[in-house]
């Protein structure tokens, strides 16, 4: 009977051993997400941005704000100031944090003579 209690009690010690080493791996896992943070969404998205919209459009809109759209933290917003000098509507980009993938510029740019 003893021998029975000794070896219950070894087991569990090992059980509550493993619990504890996979809680400390949980607790200090590396983000595998393509934009993890504010810094990389304003880097992306001012890129992407002044790709498609022109440098001059992304400058005259300075300074950015960058924050999440949703309560789940899934998408980054990336938003310029309205600044009165430019004329139209200050430029924004939507990122999914855990691919980068573009889900929506705005305002779309419109080329001329397809209008």
């Amino acid at each position: 009977m003893r021998k029975k209690v000794i070896t219950v009690v070894i087991i569990t010690l090992a059980m509550l051993n493993i619990a504890q080493l996979i809680s400390n791996i949980a607790v200090h896992r590396i983000s595998t997400d393509a934009i993890p943070d504010e810094e990389t969404a304003l880097a992306v998205g001012r890129a992407i941005l002044s790709s498609v919209l022109g440098e001059e459009a992304v400058l005259l809109n300075e300074p950015f704000s960058v924050g999440y759209l949703d309560t789940h933290k899934q998408y980054w917003a990336v938003a310029g100031f309205n600044n009165p000098e430019y004329l139209g509507v200050p430029p924004s980009i939507t990122i999914r944090k855990s691919d980068g993938k573009v889900l929506g510029i705005f305002p779309l740019p419109v080329e001329v003579g397809n209008t």
